[in-house]
């Protein structure tokens, strides 16, 4: 009798686990997931430095990852006029206080507010994207970064830098209480390989083959003009537009300017006073390392 009637309080509680299961499954689910980083807001007045660094206005599309209480998304449509301003935050309160912010401003068929890890965020649509995360998670951003956004993209954060990925700017702006560190980047092009093009200075026609590594925005290069090479004395990589200055072997100084799309590098080169407009195709793809 004793072992049935323990066989009958197993079932019972078998049955009980199962149906819990099966009514309230979407408990586990509701869980608030841990941020990565405690929420420290931004002061308004360090927002808006941020948001005049980037040159938001009426064409950019402003990502802020780890967006809080929404602050810079709403700043940047209603202050700025950004045509959308979107923040990525994983805390679900947060996320419903920035709706509700945004309503009360008035932007919020402008602004959009999404609750969900934001390594699982695509973020190729943004123009500019605002940061404070800390080190370590700028360093892990960082591959997603160079992954899905477009060269000449504007990456601005708050009081820390990507690591190895220099930036091409720093700023320093007073808050309320203490000085503020602003970093900014541009997604640089991918510029690496080898690039040929002709041209006809003085009515001799010259054959240009360049040479490129990078790493990051950094490019390393190597120049000739009919097989003789050029002393460099500049190479310049900000977003899409490079640059490129230094002398050939008789002396000649010479200047290139030009945007890089895909594989081509389109602009103006300046050689002995004379301007050219020049084409490059790239023959050969290099790897760009970051």
């Amino acid at each position: 009798m004793k072992i049935k009637r323990l066989a009958k309080q197993l079932l019972i509680s078998l049955f009980v686990v199962s149906v819990s299961v099966s009514v309230w499954p979407s408990l586990a689910l509701t869980v608030e997931p841990e941020p990565d980083v405690p929420f420290v807001p931004t002061p308004m007045s360090v927002v808006m430095e941020m948001l005049k660094i980037a040159g938001v206005d009426k064409d950019d599309v402003v990502y802020d990852i780890g967006s809080g209480d929404g602050r810079i998304p709403i700043a940047a449509v209603s202050a700025f006029g950004a045509k959308k301003g979107v923040g990525i935050e994983i805390q679900t309160k947060l996320v419903e206080l920035s709706r509700q912010k945004a309503m009360k401003e008035g932007v919020a068929d402008r602004v959009e507010f999404i609750a969900r890890d934001l390594f699982l965020v695509p973020i190729h649509e943004a123009t500019v994207v605002t940061l404070y995360m800390g080190y370590e998670m700028n360093i892990r951003i960082r591959p997603k970064l160079f992954k899905e956004l477009k060269p000449g993209t504007l990456i601005v954060s708050h009081d820390f830098g990507m690591g190895e990925w220099r930036q091409d700017s720093t700023y320093t702006v007073r808050g309320d209480h203490r000085e503020h560190t602003i970093y900014y980047w541009v997604i640089p092009a991918n510029v690496a390989g080898t690039w040929k093009w002709n041209a006809n200075i003085k009515g001799k026609q010259k054959q240009f083959v360049l040479n490129a590594k990078q790493q990051f925005q950094e490019v390393t290069a190597t120049l000739t003009v009919n097989n003789k090479e050029v002393t460099l004395n500049e190479v310049r990589l900000l977003g899409k537009k490079l640059t490129i200055s230094g002398s050939m072997p008789d002396g000649q100084v010479l200047k290139f300017q030009g945007e890089a799309v895909s594989d081509a590098i389109a602009g103006t080169m300046e050689i002995a006073g004379a301007s050219h407009r020049w084409t490059a195709k790239r023959h050969a793809v290099g790897v760009v390392i970051h």
